[in-house]
């Protein structure tokens, strides 16, 4: 009789230390992902670009009433096209091409100059300028999106 009580109570003893295990994972996996969560303001780094992953703009996204043109001239890196034509159309450049989402549309930046990118471009090929590239020093690159009236398809003509 002794020996089926002290089995009961070591039975019912491991049981809440099963439970007690299965409540300490589960604690230290949220805590994991939290610390997962806010690693970027704890560390004070920003991934880079081209390290992105998703479909998910690089940096911070603003809209700007601006044309491209005056973007560039004012110091902006780069500009945004909307390709509507085959993917072999997406040259890689010496400083790598970067493929965003924004808005729905699958649109290629090109980090480097407008005139470049008229280089090497079949005719007949029809461009949206969506935006200009700025390189942020603690951002990354940054989406300086043009105004929805001003999405027409375009020619490139640099």
């Amino acid at each position: 009789m002794v020996w089926g009580r002290k089995w009961k109570s070591n039975k019912s003893r491991s049981v809440s230390r099963k439970a007690r295990g299965f409540w300490g994972a589960v604690f230290l996996i949220l805590l994991g992902a939290l610390a997962y969560h806010f690693s970027p303001l704890i560390t004070g780094s920003v991934p880079e670009p081209h390290k992105a992953q998703g479909p998910f703009p690089v940096g911070v996204v603003r809209v700007a009433p601006m044309p491209a043109h005056e973007a560039m001239s004012a110091g902006l890196d780069g500009i945004l096209v909307c390709l509507e034509g085959p993917l072999e159309e997406e040259r890689k450049t010496r400083s790598g091409t970067l493929l965003l989402w924004v808005d729905g549309f699958k649109v290629v930046a090109y980090p480097f100059l407008a005139r470049d990118l008229a280089r090497g471009m079949r005719p007949g090929l029809r461009v949206k300028v969506v935006g200009v590239l700025r390189n942020h020093p603690r951002y990354g690159w940054e989406v300086i999106l043009r105004r929805p009236s001003d999405l027409e398809p375009v020619r490139p003509s640099f």
